[in-house]
């Protein structure tokens, strides 16, 4: 079978690397090594010597792991605070957004907005606030200038924020002010000397499979992304759209399912406790404690595990309307109905 020439590839444009890699379940790793690249860039420019950055990144980044795309639950200009990446780690929350067309006036304030919610997640309701939080960061990725430094001709700024010891900041990485493939050549000789933090952003600004091939070769984590990217094109997207899904690229399916399961697990425990408890003390305390146990642990998988479908189709419809498709086609492969579907569209949270 012939491969596909694709005239426009712009992995990014079509959310192919955050959909397909950086969601995907076998692609952690992909994204931690972009955010490793990222951070270990900032901590150099501030003085640190290269195994002393890495370092404190490697502390920073432990057990990272991806959360579902949304924050919050209520409505911001009109439509759902989502995420394009939205992930923790042991020490940090970490949210990414991406605009690449100038034309969304409120994207400095939706970036702020955002942030906030990044460091809202971490209190929970009727709880008393937690002594300490989290880094808070989000990585907001444009195409045009956006920080508030824009004659600089870096391309990639930090503006951080301390308040009694607690850490914030906004990354902004503006893709046109990456030097161009051809000019990294002349300096660098050779690809494969080209900062790694380079390689991974001239995958977002790709043309073609042929450039992706290009500036992933001798690199193994990249080389993994573009043979991801290399099933991924335009012309067979809406053919492999719901098979793609089905076989767990999506991250908030399996966040969905993941957080189900837990919820329910435990809700089921606790429900189940308290059942079992009532009952053993007619019966036998600790018959019935052990019965409340075994059937809280049954109820709470089942009730995660539709909980976990229901966020998977939810996903599954929310990234085809992101790419336009027709409603009868989501439905189709979403199996959620068209009222459902046109409600999501609409901005409304089915959750």
């Amino acid at each position: 079978m012939s491969e596909k020439v694709v005239k426009e590839f712009h992995p990014l444009r079509a959310n192919n690397i955050f959909i397909y890699v950086f969601f995907s379940y076998h692609s952690l790793a992909a994204f931690k090594d972009f955010f490793r690249e990222i951070l270990t860039h900032l901590e150099l420019s501030r003085g640190l010597d290269k195994e002393t950055a890495r370092r404190t990144v490697d502390s920073k980044i432990n057990n990272l792991e991806f959360l579902g795309p949304k924050i919050g639950g209520e409505k911001f200009d009109e439509k759902m605070v989502d995420l394009d990446v939205h992930c923790k780690s042991d020490h940090m929350v970490i949210g990414v957004e991406i605009q690449l067309k100038d034309n969304e006036l409120n994207f400095v304030t939706r970036c702020l907005h955002d942030l906030t919610k990044l460091i809202g997640e971490q209190f929970t309701k009727g709880q008393p606030a937690p002594k300490t939080l989290k880094e808070s960061t989000l990585i907001a990725i444009t195409n045009f200038n956006f920080s508030d430094t824009d004659t600089s001709s870096s391309f990639l700024t930090s503006h951080d924020y301390e308040f009694h010891g607690e850490v914030f900041s906004i990354i902004t990485i503006e893709l046109h002010k990456t030097p161009q493939y051809e000019d990294l050549i002349q300096e660098y000789k050779e690809i494969e000397n080209v900062p790694r933090l380079l390689r991974w952003l001239l995958l977002f600004k790709a043309d073609n499979m042929e450039e992706v091939m290009k500036i992933a070769v001798g690199d193994k984590q990249l080389e993994e992304v573009a043979g991801i990217l290399k099933q991924v094109n335009e012309e067979d997207l809406l053919e492999n759209f719901g098979k793609k899904i089905k076989i767990e690229t999506s991250a908030a399916w399996l966040s969905g399912q993941l957080n189900g399961k837990q919820e329910g697990w435990k809700e089921g425990k606790q429900e189940g406790w308290k059942e079992g408890k009532q009952e053993g003390w007619k019966e036998g305390k600790q018959e019935g404690l052990q019965e409340g146990k075994q059937e809280g642990l049954q109820e709470g998988k089942q009730e995660g595990l539709q909980e976990g479908m229901r966020k998977k189709q939810i996903a599954v419809a929310e990234a085809m309307i992101k790419e336009n498709f027709e409603l009868e086609i989501i439905a189709k492969i979403s199996e959620l109905s068209l009222d459902e579907i046109t409600a999501l569209r609409g901005g409304k949270d089915l959750k």
